[in-house]
């Protein structure tokens, strides 16, 4: 059988359509400036942590969510205070940080780990979906228009924002999942629960939707207790550590 990148036409037609898809992605990226509140207050965010060098807890001036024991001076003006957020994972704000500090403070240097994640979504369909079946050309095209044409996916992925990397992250989580029920290597497994793991520290509350394809796993006896337990551990070598930290340093 053709394999799908094999197939000339259908691989120009995919090669210029990506080509198409991340010019218009980078130019939004670099021309249109913060306009979204959201995207402006996640860029401040990484801005103070680094500045404050509080890598693994958002610090920002928001008057929203503050808790009066975990406010610090404002540098500039001490009659101002900056506050320490808990309830917000760090690994967004840590991906802005790296990129301000290789590529510079610009609004599109924030913007791009959520693009770079966004692309990996693409990869990752693909990686999963030739392993899983790589014959089914069909399911393979269909999958990947259906992920080329999300208008949630194309907008993200060119904000700085936190959505990009938990779509990835529970993405992965789940086709890892997948991929062990149908080939029961308890690799996949693991880091099934490690990608799970990532999404908690990309944007906590989404996260639950996971619970529900794990029970019906459980319910139709794809997955065991047991089993169960070596996804909860990756999961928990990716959190315990971010938690603990949150403990002795805040003693929450």
């Amino acid at each position: 059988m053709i394999k799908i990148f094999n197939f000339s036409p259908l691989k120009i037609i995919f090669i210029l359509a990506f080509i198409v898809y991340i010019t218009a992605s980078l130019r939004t990226m670099v021309q249109v400036p913060f306009y979204d509140f959201d995207e402006a207050h996640r860029a401040e965010n990484a801005k103070r942590m680094k500045e404050y060098k509080s890598f693994l807890v958002p610090l920002t001036g928001s008057s929203f969510d503050r808790v009066e024991h975990l406010k610090i001076p404002f540098k500039d003006n001490p009659d101002f205070y900056l506050y320490y957020h808990l309830e917000r994972p760090p690994l967004t704000y840590i991906l802005m940080i790296i990129s301000t500090t290789i590529f510079g403070n610009y609004e599109w240097t924030y913007r791009l780990p959520s693009f770079l994640l966004g692309m990996t979504i693409f990869a990752a369909f693909l990686f999963f979906a030739k392993k899983e079946d790589k014959n089914n050309i069909f399911a393979i095209a269909l999958g990947f228009f259906v992920i080329f044409t999300s208008s949630d996916l194309w907008l993200s992925s060119q904000y700085a924002q936190m959505d990009t990397g938990i779509t990835l992250f529970l993405f992965l989580s789940l086709l890892s999942l997948i991929y062990y029920c149908s080939f029961r290597k308890t690799f996949w497994l693991f880091l099934s629960g490690i990608f799970l793991g990532l999404s908690v520290l990309s944007k906590l509350q989404p996260v639950v939707i996971f619970v529900f394809p794990v029970l019906g796993l459980l319910i139709f006896k794809k997955l065991n207790l047991k089993e169960l337990l070596k996804l909860i551990g990756g999961f928990l070598l990716i959190f315990l550590p971010w938690l603990f930290y949150l403990i002795f340093r805040f003693g929450i």
